[in-house]
């Protein structure tokens, strides 16, 4: 079977939406920081906004990326602080304005309403938990045009960052005679 590979055009904006609930410190945030550190240096230019959330979503922080120095960015990611429950459905992704949205989470919900609000907006979850709702964050990033990363054990980060800068490919269709 060949797989089918597209590169898609280097986005002006992300917004990275990044989970900060407690059940963050069960990800390997040292491979979700290596990924996102090498995904924007790829990039010529891009600005970065970053939004937390734990049981609300914060206020976003912004991060011009250029010349692939990423190094405020990646700071700002290290020094955030994980507490508290998860609500996924604290996240309105509707209200964001970006070329591509990188969802950082396990899709573990445990209050509130557990639904994130999507919109037309490629969001790429990227996912390094062991425990994770796989299923979950696959349906947000295929109904968004985006793409599932798993980074989780097992993986190679370097294979796992390649994907954010390929098109997701479905099978449409099948003819056979």
């Amino acid at each position: 079977l060949h797989e089918l590979k597209a590169e898609k055009r280097d986005p002006e904006t992300i917004a990275i939406l990044r989970d900060k609930s407690l059940s963050g410190l069960r990800r390997n945030k040292k491979r979700e920081l290596e990924l996102i550190k090498n995904y924007v240096q790829s990039l010529k230019k891009v600005q970065v906004n970053v939004y937390t959330c734990n049981i609300r979503m914060g206020e976003p922080r912004s991060f011009p990326v250029s010349g692939g120095n990423s190094n405020a960015l990646i700071s700002y990611l290290q020094s955030i602080t994980y507490d508290g429950a998860t609500q996924l459905g604290a996240m309105d992704l509707t209200s964001i304005k970006a070329d591509e949205m990188l969802l950082v989470t396990d899709g573990l919900s445990n209050y509130g309403n557990e639904e994130i609000r999507y919109g037309k907006t490629p969001v790429y979850a990227i996912v390094t938990a062991a425990s994770a709702n796989y299923a979950y964050l696959d349906f947000i990033c295929s109904v968004t045009g985006g793409k599932m990363i798993n980074a989780g054990p097992g993986t190679d980060p370097a294979v796992a960052g390649n994907s954010l800068k390929q098109l997701p490919v479905s099978l449409l269709s099948w003819n056979a005679d």
